[in-house]
């Protein structure tokens, strides 16, 4: 385990306040510990009353889409994740698509690829245009270490799924090839 965030009293520069190591473990002032998936409140000299976000261990998720999928993708767009409960909402760490091509690439005339937090209709893209991968006539892998910024409102995104959705004014045409989403996440409760 190594440590990724470490905080230091003003008044004690050797003493440890908060240690966060990459195991999402954390260490408050005192020797209360903290794991991954709980909230802790804590209180002690040179730290204020805490309170810290209950996160859930990470997660992993792979959905596979046929072809038909792709080309229905603006009308039914898939549920990759779902919505996790309420006062919860997913984080996405990243994501990966692996393209098969078979027999055709896919035409675009005003598609997009996108992963939403919720539905295309109502939701926050978390993602840019991912379409772009299948038009390929060949085999291709898209990483995504870290989706686009999202500011929104909590209600908005809290219970609601992760979806992949076409947002653009028509559906991919002609193609022939599959598409593997693979999504790390976690959920959060704030």
């Amino acid at each position: 385990m190594s440590t990724l965030l470490q905080y230091t009293n003003e008044d004690q520069p050797n003493k440890v306040v908060l240690n966060l190591d990459d195991q999402g473990n954390l260490q408050l002032l005192g020797g209360v510990s903290q794991t991954p998936g709980a909230v802790v409140q804590a209180t002690g000299s040179g730290l204020a009353a805490t309170s810290i976000a209950t996160v859930g261990a990470r997660k992993s998720v792979r959905c596979d889409l046929t072809s038909a999928q792709i080309l229905a993708l603006r009308a039914t767009p898939i549920l990759l994740i779902p919505a996790p409960g309420a006062g919860v909402f997913i984080r996405v760490l990243n994501y990966e698509l692996l393209y098969t091509f078979l027999t055709g690439a896919y035409t675009n005339t005003n598609a997009t690829a996108k992963l939403f937090q919720g539905t295309t209709a109502n939701a926050a893209a978390i993602s840019g245009d991912l379409g772009a991968i299948l038009t390929n006539t060949a085999s291709r892998i898209t990483l995504g270490a870290a989706p686009v910024a999202l500011t929104d409102t909590l209600a908005h995104i809290e219970n609601v799924g992760i979806f992949l959705g076409n947002d653009g004014s028509a559906e991919f045409l002609a193609g022939a090839g599959s598409l593997s989403v693979f999504i790390d996440y976690e959920t959060v409760t704030p």
